[in-house]
């Protein structure tokens, strides 16, 4: 179902754009956020918060392209950072290793790709360990299971607030990946179960500077899934929180060889 408003959408944006493609960009924004869609479309179907959560997401990727677009002139910088965070996963906080590059336009806007993943080379992380029901057998059978997860994102993060001692963020990313699910079946067997998600997270994030080369990060969030069976939704549909530290090593020095 997601599949198909998804292509949808898009193919409402390319559209809008063929066919007028002199028109201002916020007026392209206004179009296809207002846009009627048609009775027989499956974007009817879903939940208002899922409908949501689609449109906020195209309204920031899309205004990432139209700002782009009337940016060119100014000047755009590369980032590399890395994104990791935490979650909720069946009750349990498990760590998600993020890395991302993207383009930050006027120090305002950044749009670009992440990859995340529950473990890192099968060394650093952990598996979840909860309870998966299989409707495929008859009757149904419950068995321990170990869940991971990877998946592929885009994102696009503002800055709302920017001064010499505080930046606040807002991120909203639409991401497809999937989960692994390794099934305990009895003493000596086990299967695996593959299954492809899509979903969308929002958050919003603070970075405090408390000395000149020593920043504080936090941040919250919400991670939703489009599709997938309810009982893996109910487990991954979870809040994101976001705990580190910024440390210019540069300035740290400069620090030291001023005390000394």
């Amino acid at each position: 179902m997601s599949n198909s408003i998804l292509f949808e959408i898009i193919l409402r944006i390319v559209k809008t754009n063929r066919q007028n493609p002199k028109a201002s960009k916020s007026r392209i924004i206004k179009r296809i956020c207002l846009a009627n869609i048609s009775d027989k479309s499956p974007f009817k179907t879903i939940p208002i918060f899922m409908k949501q959560s689609i449109i906020l997401f195209l309204f920031i990727f899309t205004t990432s392209w139209a700002y782009s677009q009337e940016e060119t002139e100014k000047k755009a910088e590369f980032r590399l950072n890395s994104d990791s965070r935490r979650t909720i996963i069946n009750r349990k906080s498990v760590g998600i290793f993020g890395l991302r590059a993207g383009v930050l336009f006027n120090k305002k806007l950044e749009t670009g790709v992440g990859i995340y993943s529950s473990s890192l080379f099968g060394v650093l992380g952990k598996d979840v360990e909860k309870t998966y029901t299989d409707f495929s057998q008859s009757p149904t059978q419950s068995f321990p299971a170990r869940v991971n997860f990877q998946y592929l994102s885009i994102y696009g993060e503002y800055t709302l607030i920017e001064n010499k001692g505080l930046m606040l963020t807002t991120n909203s990313q639409f991401g497809v990946g999937r989960v692994n699910l390794h099934l305990e079946e009895g003493l000596d067997t086990s299967r695996k179960i593959r299954e492809g998600k899509t979903l969308v997270e929002h958050s919003l994030k603070a970075k405090v500077k408390t000395f000149s080369w020593l920043h504080l990060i936090g941040g919250i969030g919400y991670r939703y899934l489009l599709n997938g069976e309810p009982q893996i939704k109910k487990a991954f549909n979870a809040p994101v929180y976001i705990l580190g530290a910024s440390i210019d090593f540069k300035k740290l020095r400069e620090s030291f060889k001023k005390d000394s």
